[in-house]
């Protein structure tokens, strides 16, 4: 899902990195279950059934279970993780191709989810333009991604676990909200998960020796707890509401 120039190659990538089985990983579900909470708060707002698109689909996780709530369209790049997605989930309605060729033809949803995909977009712009002109008035975006000021104070190491792609756009709260704003009610930016990042300050708020301590005395949740509110969280989470 790119509007990057080298199509193919990105393409490639993903068929690389979503073929055969792979565990999901912890990080991904707590990512699902702060989705869910969220589409849970807007609910009654949403009614029953609502329509969902998914920018990004990956290996079809996600989207079987934002199936329970409503029918789902996926989009996702890589043409090998859709025929496998298909398989695994075959009442979803999955689409390969690149989301900035196919936005003319994907209608009006209730709700669109995108768990850390903007930041593999050139245009981020263009992709929120994408969000918006798929919702109805009044309609919800639920967006994940990278916090751009815990990805600056990790490691070279560090990110190499993390495992990098080929384009890596990090965004922090305020370029998040420069983005949206135009088009959407921004109605929560949160971080979420504590204890990434080892440089600067992060070294400090995340150093072992404090999270024991703090842990031994039965406040190491308060302390996460207020890291997250600061911004220390290693992912942004946001949900926003079309404007009318």
């Amino acid at each position: 899902m790119s509007n990057h120039p080298e199509l193919a190659s990105q393409s490639a990538f993903y068929d690389k990195r979503w073929a055969g089985d792979r565990p999901i990983r912890a990080l991904a579900l707590q990512r699902t279950i702060t989705i869910l909470e969220l589409i849970s708060s807007v609910q009654a707002d949403l009614g029953a059934g609502p329509r969902i698109l998914g920018l990004g689909a990956g290996r079809g996780w996600l989207s079987s279970i934002l199936a329970t709530i409503g029918p789902v369209t996926a989009i996702e790049l890589s043409e090998q993780a859709v025929k496998e997605a298909t398989i695994r989930y075959p009442t979803i309605n999955f689409i390969s191709g690149d989301i900035f060729a196919l936005k003319n033809k994907l209608g009006q949803v209730d709700l669109v989810v995108s768990q850390e995909v903007i930041e593999h977009v050139e245009d981020q712009q263009a992709f929120v333009q994408i969000a918006a002109d798929c919702l109805r008035d009044g309609g919800y975006f639920v967006l994940t991604t990278p916090n751009k000021w815990v990805q600056d104070h990790r490691t070279d190491e560090e990110h190499e676990d993390w495992g990098l792609q080929p384009t890596e756009n990090w965004l922090d709260k305020a370029d998040v909200r420069a983005l949206l704003r135009r088009r959407f009610e921004i109605l929560t930016v949160n971080t979420i998960i504590p204890g990434f990042g080892s440089k600067g300050i992060f070294r400090v708020v995340n150093s072992f020796k404090l999270r024991r301590l703090l842990a031994k005395v039965g406040l190491l949740k308060y302390w996460d707890s207020a890291c997250l509110k600061l911004g220390f969280g290693l992912h942004l989470v946001v949900l926003a509401k079309k404007i009318v």
